[in-house]
């Protein structure tokens, strides 16, 4: 397996390493340099401190995002904005007439004034004559709510891009400070020195996305500066701004873009921050006592770099005391350094006004957040007050449908007993028919068991009178009569009951 080559810097530490090994070594056989050595190590004054400190940048996603769809919005209706047609009525003279319609003819037939001549054959020559001359009008409320929608955004995007791209670097560090006061022989030796390492921050890992968010903040301010440019804007340039509250007409009703348009105004009056957060990790460095020796050592060799005349007769002995442990104390900050830098507002100018200009700016700012405030209040009055129409125009579509399901189950009932009904007459009729044919039957029966008593009855007599000498058969006769009778008295009072 091949050996792992060193870095540069790798390669300077073991160098370096080596080098205060040999020192140390030399100047431990060196009376003077241990003795020199041996005072820095039980001086009290000797202070120790190392600071990392690491800053990570991250961008807030929720305007950005939302801000990139807005300008898509924004984009769509300065493309193909809505317009009113706008008719200017001029009465100018006829050289300067582009267009003539019916109405001017109308016109000059009422203002006979405008008339210059009149021919023998009946043709006029006018002196002036009235033009209609019709333009597209951009200046309506919609458009100029759009015009003033693009100011905001340019001064909502630039003022956080221009902060973002001057204070918003963070840099990752590492900062060593050494102090050290010694008297030796009634010598002073005082020594002060600072180390600082500096580089990009990594933003803990996400230093290529943020720069790519950086490019994307970029871009969409350029797209909304271009707003600027189109011509739109140019149309619009003059027309009155707009004010809240917003009126929301049809158009920012009905159309997409339009009412798009009208969420981004809400959110940038409610959107308050600076888009960036920057925190901030810092980590007291650890001093054993090889690194001590080592930034003794040095402060030793720093010291006696000094070229003078002073110390000729300079006696170094042995330092009495044993060894000191030195102060750690934490790194004092540059101003450049210090957390301050990042608390810097949108408004980074205050610093550059005066206490009236200030105090201007504190009761505007006071007097934004509570027309914020009022506007917020009024947008949730508004949407109760919708909330609340919706819950009624519900409750009403909910009775609506109930009497329509009531109205068709009166219905369904209804015709089922008409059909209900219809069945019962169906059957009644059918048993009433059933009833006369019985009816019928039994009277041919009767008719028929009538016709063959009178038969019966001709037979009789017939007989009768061939044996009317014989009495007995007399009596027999009248009997059978008699009886037959009583038979046909019966069968008419059944008959007439079973009518009724």
């Amino acid at each position: 397996m091949a050996k792992k080559e060193k870095t540069l810097f790798e390669q300077l530490q073991s160098e370096y390493t080596s080098t205060c090994k040999s020192v140390k070594k030399y100047s431990s056989k060196k009376k003077a340099m241990s003795n020199f050595l041996s005072h820095l190590k039980a001086s009290k004054n000797t202070e120790l401190s190392q600071i990392s400190r690491q800053e990570i940048k991250q961008y807030d996603m929720e305007w950005i995002n939302f801000l990139e769809k807005a300008v898509q919005a924004v984009g769509a209706i300065v493309e193909s904005p809505k317009r009113n047609l706008k008719t200017t009525r001029n009465v100018v003279p006829v050289e300067l007439a582009k267009r003539v319609s019916s109405e001017s003819i109308v016109h000059l037939a009422q203002n006979s004034q405008f008339i210059k001549n009149i021919d023998r054959h009946g043709n006029v020559q006018p002196d002036k004559i009235l033009t209609i001359q019709a333009e597209d009008d951009y200046a309506i409320y919609e458009n100029r709510f759009i015009k003033t929608l693009i100011d905001k955004l340019i001064l909502f995007c630039q003022k956080r891009y221009e902060f973002m791209k001057e204070h918003a670097e963070t840099m990752d560090y590492d900062i060593l400070t050494v102090k050290s006061k010694v008297v030796i022989d009634g010598t002073t030796f005082e020594y002060e020195s600072k180390v600082k390492i500096s580089q990009p921050s990594q933003d803990d890992g996400k230093r290529e996305y943020n720069q790519e968010l950086f490019k994307k903040i970029s871009s969409l301010v350029e797209r909304v500066n271009f707003f600027k440019t189109t011509p739109f804007y140019q149309y619009v340039r003059d027309a009155k701004p707009v004010k809240n509250p917003i009126v929301q007409t049809n158009i920012m009703l009905k159309n997409v873009n339009y009412k798009a348009c009208y969420e981004v105004w809400k959110f940038l009056d409610r959107y308050d921050k600076l888009g960036l957060s920057i925190r901030v990790k810092e980590q007291q460095g650890k001093f054993d006592d090889a690194y001590v020796d080592e930034l003794l050592m040095m402060t030793m060799m720093s010291e006696l770099t000094m070229k003078t005349d002073r110390l000729h007769k300079l006696a170094i002995a042995e330092s009495p005391r044993s060894r000191v442990q030195p102060k750690l104390n934490k790194v004092i900050l540059d101003p450049s350094l210090d957390n301050t830098k990042f608390d810097i507002a949108l408004t980074y100018g205050r610093d550059q006004m005066t206490k009236a200009q200030l105090a201007a700016y504190k009761r505007k700012e006071a007097q934004e957040k509570a027309r914020i405030k009022r506007e917020k209040e009024r947008e949730a009055q508004r949407l109760k007050e919708k909330a609340r129409r919706e819950k009624e125009k519900e409750r009403k579509r909910l009775a609506a449908l109930k009497q329509k399901e009531k109205e068709k189950e009166r219905k369904r009932l209804e015709a089922e007993r008409k059909r209900l009904k219809k069945l019962e007459q169906e059957r009644i009729a059918r048993e009433k028919e059933k009833e006369r044919k019985r009816l019928e039957a039994e009277r041919k029966r009767y008719l028929l068991e009538q016709e063959k008593l009178r038969r019966t009855r001709i037979v009789v007599k017939k007989v009768a009178n061939e044996a009317k000498e014989f009495k007995d058969l007399d009596i027999v006769t009248d009997d059978i009569i008699e009886q037959d009778d009583k038979f046909n008295l019966k069968k008419q009072e059944k008959n007439v009951h079973e009518e009724d």
